[in-house]
């Protein structure tokens, strides 16, 4: 994190209810809050769980989800890199966030490692560049021989300042994160929703922004519908969460979601006074692709979703960059599109992937010697591996006596549960925003 850097910014205040009205902000400031659109889902539950930060919070079941693959042994993993992989996700736009004011994501960046025997003539067509460090090679080397990447991408050397919008555009930014370009008529509109008509009672301040701020209003977003004021006035938020109403229907997922996939076999406990699943024994494809919502840009999430997730401050912010003129406000076309549906990064996408989410292509690379030559990914091989899923999304490796631990705890006799079996596929998955056990309500 950029941890010295600092900005200013213009907010309006009602000085009768300490409350922000708006703020004005130039490109430097927007550019942040639209950077939360690229973070992983699992990259924020580790940035607002920090030990160190006297204000962790939990996150419902990605929460649990990400506990989860913390605590899990390397063991039940194809590699130590693949757990790194789920508790560090990596965003696809750390190019240009690299260039925000204030990054708060510290994840490491993509590192490239090749193999130290590419010379050797046995590696024609073989892989022998990884994202990854101790893949194997081919060969049987480790590649652990890491290579500086000089080139960049091509939409970073368009402009030396600016991220995501034009630097010369100023906006205004409602308390819950509605953002519009600054004109005379938007700011009397907002005045006179929110019954102002005597100027004595507005205040102009300045509020410094630095990486804790950053770190609040991102947390702000996600459980409040005041976060500007709750940054203001430096106390804990709201915590106004806006959930669906019961029984109601979030918007149906697109129905491009991968028909290729293979169906996935579960094995659920269910309670059978109450219907209540309790428990589920599933296998390996499932759990990659239970985990891969770490994974997930919070973005692609609100896209899932129609643009209708369960946080309103969150909502404002998407669909605020939903309006912005590509040609005005937004330095290219390219970049909205990125942002509305953020990729995963390099080699992120699960095997079984039924959601319709793609990962950014790998770049066509060239050694500087020996002439030049493109490099391929290694690929990773299959081995069976059974799971324990809760309902909470909880996820620990398989036995019997730990089912018999999970009744006890949940004081359900053996007399009122029966296992079903149940098979996952596209149409489950396209029905799961009316349960539980959606991405989209893992952030309720």
């Amino acid at each position: 994190m950029a941890g010295g850097e600092e900005l200013t910014l213009k907010i309006l205040v009602d000085k009768a209810q300490n409350k922000v009205l708006f703020a004005e902000a130039g490109e430097e400031f927007v550019d942040i809050l639209l950077s939360f659109l690229t973070l992983p889902l699992g990259t924020i539950v580790r940035l607002l769980s920090m030990p160190s930060d006297s204000s962790q919070l939990e996150f419902g079941s990605l929460s649990t989800l990400y506990q989860s693959v913390s605590a899990l042994q390397t063991k039940h993993f194809w590699t130590k890199v693949g757990k790194d992989m789920l508790l560090n996700p990596r965003n696809s736009a750390a190019a240009q966030c690299q260039k925000l004011k204030i990054d708060i994501d510290d994840t490491a960046r993509t590192k490239y490692f090749m193999c130290p025997d590419m010379l050797n003539d046995k590696h024609a067509g073989s892989p022998l560049l990884s994202t990854l460090e101790d893949v194997k090679c081919t060969c049987g080397s480790l590649m652990n021989t890491q290579m500086e990447l000089v080139a960049s991408d091509v939409r970073l050397q368009e402009s030396t300042s600016g991220v995501f919008v034009t630097e010369t555009a100023s906006f205004i930014i409602t308390d819950d994160l509605q953002i519009m370009p600054n004109l005379l008529g938007t700011t009397v509109a907002l005045l006179s929703t929110h019954g102002k008509t005597d100027t004595k009672v507005l205040e102009e301040r300045t509020l410094k922004v630095g990486v804790e701020e950053v770190l609040n209003l991102l947390r702000g977003s996600l459980l409040s519908k005041t976060p500007l004021t709750d940054l203001v006035r430096q106390g804990p938020f709201s915590c106004n969460i806006v959930k669906s109403d019961t029984g109601k229907y979030l918007p149906r997922i697109t129905d491009s979601i991968n028909t290729n996939c293979r169906r996935m076999a579960v094995k659920v406990l269910v309670q059978k006074s109450t219907k209540k699943a309790l428990l589920a024994q599933v296998e390996e494809e499932f759990v990659d692709f239970l985990f891969s919502f770490l994974t997930i840009p919070l973005g692609s999430v609100v896209s899932l979703l129609g643009g209708e997730c369960s946080l309103r401050s969150i909502n404002n912010l998407y669909n605020s960059l939903r309006s912005l003129d590509a040609e005005r406000h937004i330095k290219s076309q390219d970049l909205k599109d990125m942002l509305l549906e953020p990729m995963l990064a390099q080699k992120f996408l699960c095997k079984n992937q039924i959601l319709p989410i793609r990962e950014v292509e790998a770049p066509t690379l060239y050694c500087v010697f020996n002439g030049p030559h493109s490099y391929l990914i290694d690929k990773r091989k299959n081995s069976p591996f059974f799971t324990m899923l809760a309902n909470d999304l909880t996820v620990t490796p398989f036995s019997s006596l730990s089912v018999i631990s999970a009744l006890d705890r949940l004081n359900i006799p053996l007399g009122d549960v029966e296992e079903r079996e149940m098979s996952i596929g596209m149409e489950e998955v396209r029905n799961w925003h009316c349960h539980n056990a959606f991405v989209g309500t893992l952030l309720m």
